[in-house]
């Protein structure tokens, strides 16, 4: 069952290809700071495989789903798509979750 309104969770996970790592690294880290700022995020963070140093997943909390699309048109995303997808082995995994825990 869904709630439009609900927030929700999204974890993207980005291989990078041997050698690439830092790169990745770069761009994905790019992302943070200015979705942080976003209207709709509640929190933006990059974790990194302990591992395997070529995984990195963003963990995403937004107020709803509403948030998403308007995050995935924003230039600097946009611009660190096109940047990063030459450098991965692989296309990313992107999952949405709904929040059914309470809130802290």
């Amino acid at each position: 069952m869904s709630n439009v309104d609900a927030p929700v969770v999204v974890l993207a996970r980005l291989v990078a290809q041997p050698g690439k790592e830092d790169e990745v690294r770069k761009i994905f880290l790019s992302l943070a700071a200015p979705t942080r700022l976003e209207d709709g995020n509640i929190s933006y963070d990059i974790v990194q495989s302990t591992e395997n140093s070529a995984e990195f997943v963003s963990v995403e909390r937004w107020k709803t789903a509403a948030a998403l699309p308007l995050h995935m048109q924003q230039p600097y995303v946009t611009e660190a798509i096109a940047q990063v997808g030459n450098l991965l082995a692989a296309a990313p995994s992107i999952i949405t979750y709904t929040e059914i825990s309470e809130p802290r």
